[in-house]
């Protein structure tokens, strides 16, 4: 590993020693349940972002309600 300049957590504000955990609630839009776990995870617990399966049922409804939240998309080719 290279010390050329300051690593990810470095860059983030932490040291270098720091250990960081990034918790993302995948597959939003699968259903009523996972968007409102996703929700309540983004907004009340410790997720720090999502990612949108655009072609699965519940994602009109995912994509107003996570309105303003760091929403990706996630890639899906196929979807029930």
């Amino acid at each position: 590993m290279s010390n050329d300049g300051p690593d990810l957590t470095e860059r983030l504000g932490f040291s270098r020693e720091s250990r960081l955990l990034i918790v993302n609630c995948d597959d939003v839009g699968s259903s009523h349940s996972a968007n409102v776990a996703a929700f309540r995870a983004m907004t009340y617990g410790i997720a720090t972002s999502a990612s949108l399966m655009v072609p699965c049922p519940w994602a009109a409804e995912a994509a107003r309600m996570f309105e303003g939240l760091p929403i990706g998309v996630h890639l899906t080719l196929t979807s029930e």
